[in-house]
């Protein structure tokens, strides 16, 4: 199975079974940073390892990454505030039928590792014509390790990447430190690790030059989405727009940065988001997405 249709299948499964996760437990299995649990009126510190019932009110600190895991579906939080899994849950749905899974799932046959080798980054960013579909663009001179997690990443082998980059590192100089946490991430996301791939994304202090520009926006944006972090998502998405407008992932980052302004409460400013979207090319599965989500508003 290729590597763009595995991360959007974890997405669309995801979405298939919210319907039928209202009842179950969930076990936390994932937390970096800080929760508490609301047990018979007092909170209590979440441990790893706790079921939690759906309509059990959970207070989830700043910086703090939460994810839970269920029968076929998982859960993640990345944004502070007091929510129940109940509430994750439905917006998930929500976001769902604005096409959310579809654009993600096509985007990623396009995009997943999809840049040129190249040493131009700009290039890179906006999406030079692909001669190989599985190639990510890698850097001229790196370190061991690093090359060898990349080349397990083309090769779909993504718990050897994981495994592999994870012990680069631990020793790697402050110039490689940045691609590692992309391409862990990155990996992560692939095997639906949306909390460990997000932890690793969220230290990657891209500024548009890396040739893994794009790859890092659509997947840790779709992360913030998925994990209700729309603020973060917009701004994200919103960035990415600014810096390449007439780009041809331009469309795809107005229906995402939609997406979130919807889910933020600004629906004025999402619809213009999805007119945008849909004005670029009406007739593609974006268009599509976007002009049925203005007609939800």
């Amino acid at each position: 199975m290729k590597k763009y249709y595995l991360f959007a299948i974890i997405i669309l499964g995801s979405v298939f079974f919210i319907s039928q996760a209202a009842s179950e437990e969930f076990v936390l299995d994932y937390l970096e940073g800080m929760m508490e649990i609301n047990q018979d009126g007092s909170w209590v510190e979440a441990m790893l390892g706790d079921a939690i019932a759906p309509d059990t009110q959970l207070n989830v600190d700043k910086e703090t990454i939460a994810e839970f895991s269920g029968n076929n579906i998982r859960l993640t939080i990345s944004n502070p505030g007091v929510y129940s899994l109940q509430d994750i849950l439905k917006r998930k749905k929500r976001v769902s039928s604005l096409g959310f899974g579809t654009v993600i799932q096509n985007t990623y046959k396009y995009v997943a590792g999809n840049e040129k080798n190249t040493s131009s980054a700009v290039m890179g960013v906006r999406g030079a014509s692909v001669q190989d579909p599985g190639d990510v663009a890698w850097m001229d001179e790196e370190d061991e390790q690093l090359s060898d997690g990349k080349d397990l990443i083309k090769k779909n082998k993504f718990k050897e990447a994981v495994s592999v980059l994870k012990e680069g590192f631990q020793d790697a100089d402050a110039d490689a430190e940045q691609d590692y946490m992309f391409y862990l991430g990155y990996a992560n996301a692939m095997l639906g690790n949306n909390g460990k791939a997000l932890k690793y994304l969220s230290g990657v202090k891209a500024d548009g030059s890396e040739t893994y520009f794009w790859n890092y926006v659509l997947v840790k944006g779709q992360l913030l989405i998925d994990s209700l972090s729309y603020k973060k998502a917009f701004s994200l998405f919103n960035s990415y727009i600014k810096m390449y407008p007439d780009g041809e992932n331009a469309q795809v980052s107005y229906f995402l940065a939609g997406i979130s302004l919807k889910e933020l409460g600004r629906e004025k400013d999402a619809r213009d988001f999805f007119v945008r979207a849909r004005r670029i090319n009406p007739d593609s599965e974006v268009g599509k997405a976007a002009y049925k989500a203005i007609n939800k508003l």
